[in-house]
């Protein structure tokens, strides 16, 4: 991405899709939820995580979102034009305010644009997304020209996590501006009041929200990462809504009075990574403890055994309890890059080790949160027994996600867990952010073959080509068991009675899709 000064304004976005729910007025005016995830911050250009996105949507817009299905919905852009491969034309919202009561217009977006690379701390996604940005002119104060310097058919869902902040906000404006609430002033439905780290935020509506005043007068969003300590809080009537209910407790929680549960499918695929540099890794190591030269999880061989080692429908069935969908590859059937040939890799595991020159197996530390996923701690446990069965020595290390992405991310760990959202609805963020070499969220999977083929394929602007491109990557990907995908998440929350909600495949918990059914 050109430095910050070089960048003149906006980017791009879509014009049709679903609306999202209307809520009505709750009885108290006050909506109590307890969530499992935890905010990294209230600045939203630190990161990109969906766990985050919960938080942020609720203070800031971006300039489009998504609907319970994915797809675009404008927010602070009101429609695009594809002026040619490399041009997009934004039209911007007008009669916008900000909390603080400033106009919202393009040097809103500029701002944020110039910030987005400069925010120190960053996971780097978002910088990735806008990365081929050349030059954005600023047309009218609510039109903006964006240049790229390469296509990117993609560029609408790209804008879904770029949260548009003020220009009237110092340039200097740092993240702890954000957490103490300073600075977290957005567009958005609800106003920022308090943020008790790890206990609850604060929220307020905003009366003046372009997309009329959201109906619950006041939100406390209760940080409960501990799945026990949510339900029991739902049950005894502490919180209106609980997200990420754990599969097991499903029958207890649809059986107690004054409770419901709702589900529906996520886009998130939980898989295994591996890191296959040929370099020792402290991770990989021989029955002493010595690393391997060379790294045993860099022979393809390998990779394909470990994968054979793993039952997907096991998993799904008696860990997940059936509220799970077993998966082949890193996005769900359906989207746009799912290659629909693919089958879960099959074999004996310790034969095919044996095969690839490790007869003898070796010793393999397999990292995974505790925290992040639906039941994340309990799968790892499972493939880190299926793993030893095959003849690979594993010993799995569980961390909180506080302790876990940062490692992760920089290459520290021999074996790990992810689970990626797929919220753009197609493969074009999973393949270049995680299985592309030097992607922001790549942690050492290394498969020189797929690069040319992931960059390819994300850059052709024809849907039903960008489609099969996509596929194509997955299948080689795929046939070198880059990693191993486990299932799609079921995203199931419970609510209190008279109370509804519309699921967003994105696994994001909205107060604004939260309804009244008395």
């Amino acid at each position: 991405m050109p430095s910050a000064p070089s960048i003149r304004s906006a980017v791009l976005a879509a014009m049709l899709a679903t609306p999202f729910a209307a809520p009505a007025l709750a009885q108290e005016g006050t909506l109590t939820m307890g969530l499992s995830v935890t905010p990294s911050s209230f600045d939203p250009q630190l990161g990109a995580l969906g766990s985050d996105e919960t938080y942020y949507s609720h203070v800031y817009d971006a300039l489009f979102m998504r609907s319970p299905n994915l797809q675009p919905v404008p927010k602070l852009a009101t429609g695009y034009t594809l002026v040619d491969d490399l041009t997009w034309e934004i039209d911007l919202r007008e009669g916008v305010t900000f909390h603080d009561g400033s106009a919202f217009d393009a040097d809103d977006v500029l701002f944020t644009l110039e910030r987005l690379p400069t925010v120190e701390g960053s996971d780097g996604l978002n910088t990735e997304k806008m990365a081929p940005i050349t030059n954005v002119e600023v047309l009218s104060p609510h039109k903006i020209r964006v240049t790229t310097d390469v296509p990117v058919p993609n560029f609408i869902s790209q804008l879904f996590t770029i949260f548009i902040i003020s220009d009237e906000l110092d340039p200097g404006v740092t993240t702890a501006d954000f957490n103490d609430g300073t600075a977290a002033i957005g567009t958005g439905p609800y106003r920022f009041v308090e943020w008790r780290q790890g206990e609850e935020v604060v929220l307020e509506a905003n009366e003046d929200y372009f997309d009329g005043a959201p109906a619950f007068e006041r939100v406390v969003l209760r940080e409960m990462p501990n799945d026990g300590s949510r339900v029991a809080a739902l049950l005894a009537g502490d919180v209106d809504f609980i997200d990420a209910v754990p599969p097991l407790d499903v029958g207890r929680l649809r059986d107690a009075d004054g409770v419901s549960v709702v589900s529906g499918p996520s886009a998130r695929v939980i898989f295994i990574q591996f890191q296959s540099d040929p370099a020792p890794h402290p991770d990989v190591t021989d029955a002493s403890g010595t690393p391997l030269d060379p790294n045993p999880l860099s022979v393809p061989g390998v990779r394909q055994a470990l994968a054979a080692a793993v039952d997907q429908d096991l998993i799904a069935d008696r860990i997940m309890d059936g509220l799970a969908t077993p998966a082949t590859q890193a996005v769900p059937a359906g989207f746009l890059g799912h290659a629909d040939d693919l089958e879960d890799a099959a074999g004996d595991a310790a034969a095919m080790l044996a095969e690839a020159g490790y007869p003898d197996g070796f010793a393999l530390t397999l990292s995974c949160p505790n925290d992040r996923y639906v039941n994340d701690a309990a799968i790892c446990q499972a493939v880190g027994q299926m793993f030893t069965r095959a003849g690979v020595q594993t010993t799995v290390d569980t961390m909180p996600r506080s302790a876990y992405f940062t490692p992760m991310r920089e290459g520290e760990f021999g074996a790990w867990m992810l689970g990626w959202g797929n919220s753009q609805g197609h493969a074009g963020s999973v393949l270049p952010s995680v299985f592309r070499s030097g992607g922001s969220w790549n942690g050492g999977t290394l498969i020189d073959a797929a690069d040319p083929m992931i960059d390819e394929s994300i850059a052709v602007m024809d849907t039903d080509a960008r489609g099969e491109a996509m596929a194509e990557a997955m299948r080689l990907l795929s046939s070198e068991a880059a990693y191993v995908p486990l299932h799609a998440q079921a995203v199931i929350v419970a609510l209190r009675e008279g109370l509804d909600y519309t699921i967003m495949a994105d696994e994001t918990s909205l107060a604004v899709n939260v309804t009244t059914t008395d």
